[in-house]
């Protein structure tokens, strides 16, 4: 009870901060948004069987936004979360988002995104099982840093160009680590840092690119991990961005990435050879209706150490806007874990629908309603506690001062 009311003292004093910063600022240069959100969720844990299966809780969250942008090239931007789990308390947390943009126009761009979660030190005990998603879940609430960050330039010569660039994703996780006790994970820090050339030509529909990048992919060894997944790659594909008709925005890259483990003793192969595909589609069928769609697939360290896995994604979604500022949107998708070396093949199906519209110039409303499918898709029998059924269905209001 003492830490929710101080997430919520401090957040709405942060609130009321940022509405009378921006009632003193450039109005064009300072926005100010707050959103309040309550919903429920079926299963908090993403699992079905054990002490800890299939637990609902109502919920409630604080949304406060502040973005400064002083020129078209330059943006500041704060993005809170306070998150209440009102029948397991246990998981309330905060997440508090920082990101720094500077971007020129096919010339430069620079992004960084520092994330700090306050939330529990401990994990949560999975005494009967649990599948990859939902360690994935109670993770993102634990107490923890992330960086996302991103640099390009770009040199231009006739229609040729030259764009070299660096990408860097980083998790420092800051929950207490217990060893020898089964069910409990003991996350790993990681990071993923890249960086190559990209030689392209300049079409009337877009350009068309061949990139070459090296990388590094990291695995902590923290909760006395007797191996490490950590390895060198280097990833050789080719990219589209542009629009190929006039209803159609396509951003595509695909290419072979060949991965090489440092230690022998992992488990999992020492080298693999893996395709790399990162497409994003948007198509508008009209002044009111957009088709967005989304597939992935690339090789990643596991948080709680030991594996490699492979990370496949495919997403689409109908947007209908109204002339009153209305939105209707259908959305599906799936997300794959199939790790190297080992039999766990687990993937989350999900499927939902949101309502969005205006109550006045500056108040939205939003409701949500997602379901989620966990399936383990290995080879032989299922595992009970690798899978699961998930609700989420939320209302939120957005006040923009």
């Amino acid at each position: 009870m003492r830490k929710k009311s101080i997430f919520v003292g401090t957040l709405g004093a942060c609130i009321l901060a940022l509405a009378a910063s921006a009632a003193h600022a450039v109005a064009d240069s300072v926005s100010v948004r707050a959103g309040v959100e309550g919903g429920y969720d079926s299963n908090v844990y993403r699992v079905d069987v054990g002490e800890l299966g299939k637990r609902g809780s109502w919920t409630f969250g604080l949304h406060p936004t502040v973005e400064w942008r002083p020129s078209a090239h330059f943006s500041l931007t704060y993005a809170g979360e306070a998150a209440f789990f009102l029948d397991e308390n246990g998981e309330d947390h905060a997440r508090h988002t920082v990101t720094l943009r500077y971007a020129e126009a096919g010339r430069f761009l620079l992004q960084s995104a520092t994330t700090r979660v306050q939330g529990p030190r401990d994990a949560v005990l999975f005494a009967d099982g649990r599948n990859a998603w939902a360690t994935t879940l109670v993770r993102e609430r634990r107490d923890q840093w992330q960086n996302r960050t991103r640099v390009e330039g770009t040199v231009r010569r006739g229609d040729f160009f030259v764009r070299p660039s660096a990408s860097l994703v980083y998790f420092d996780l800051d929950s207490r680590v217990r060893t020898g006790v089964p069910g409990y994970d003991n996350w790993t820090n990681r990071f993923d840092l890249q960086g190559g050339l990209d030689l392209g030509r300049e079409l009337e529909s877009g350009e068309i690119y061949v990139g070459w990048h090296r990388g590094r992919q990291h695995q902590g060894d923290q909760g006395g991990r007797p191996t490490t997944r950590s390895n060198k790659y280097h990833r050789l594909f080719l990219g589209f961005s542009g629009t190929p008709t006039e209803a159609l925005t396509l951003d595509a890259e695909a290419g072979p990435s060949f991965h090489r483990y440092d230690d022998p003793a992992s488990v999992g192969p020492s080298a693999i050879d893996a395709w790399y595909v990162n497409v994003r589609a948007r198509l508008r069928i009209s002044d009111q209706d957009t088709v967005t769609a989304n597939a992935s697939m690339s090789k990643a360290v596991a948080s709680t150490g030991l594996l490699s896995s492979e990370v496949r994604s495919f997403g689409a979604a109908y947007t209908r806007q109204w002339d009153d500022g209305s939105q209707l949107r259908v959305h599906g998708g799936a997300r794959g874990l199939v790790y190297d070396g080992s039999l766990v093949k687990d993937w989350i199906y999900s499927a939902g629908i949101g309502w969005a519209r205006d109550l006045g110039e500056n108040l939205r409303l939003n409701l949500d309603l997602v379901r989620e499918e966990g399936r383990d898709d290995r080879d032989g029998p299922a595992v009970a506690a690798r899978e699961f059924t998930r609700t989420i269905a939320s209302a939120r209001l957005d006040y923009r001062f």
